[in-house]
């Protein structure tokens, strides 16, 4: 669902966007899908970082086509999703990005302002920049880093 939703409205609205060159795609990716820090959630952070890709990969092709692309990136969100979760068997700790759980309005805001100015990148959390810096500064280092920290919590 994660990932082929995003596959099939985009083959369904596409065309016609291009066609009256205008539009916007707003693609609900998650910090998940920028680093490793879920790997309990392998699907999940894997479908996430391919939304992150596809994204990019759209606004290179339909921007200069006259079609908006925005890929928010939501940190911890203050929803009800847990109890809209279906879960078979036992279910563990799930790991979280070291950031504040933000109101749901607030997230609105950003990708309303994120809309009308065509930004393509929207983290929730401005301290994503920092963090994903530090991932391209030394990816080795930084997965010991995940990997440390994951050892400490448990």
């Amino acid at each position: 669902v994660n990932v082929l939703s995003v596959v099939r409205a985009i083959r369904e609205f596409l065309p016609s966007m291009i066609e009256r060159a205008t539009g916007q795609f707003v693609i609900t990716a998650s910090t998940a899908g920028l680093w490793g820090y879920g790997c309990e959630r392998l699907p999940y952070v894997a479908a996430k970082g391919a939304l992150v890709s596809m994204s990019e990969a759209l606004a290179v092709y339909a921007r200069p086509l006259g079609v908006g692309v925005t890929c928010v990136c939501p940190g911890p969100v203050r929803t009800n999703i847990v109890e809209q979760i279906t879960v078979y068997g036992e279910i563990g700790a799930m790991s979280s990005p070291p950031l504040s759980v933000l109101e749901p309005d607030d997230v609105a805001n950003q990708v309303l302002e994120a809309i009308r100015l065509n930004r393509f990148f929207v983290p929730t959390h401005e301290e994503v920049f920092a963090i994903m810096q530090d991932r391209a500064a030394d990816p080795d280092a930084f997965v010991q880093g995940l990997i440390e920290a994951r050892g400490r919590a448990t």
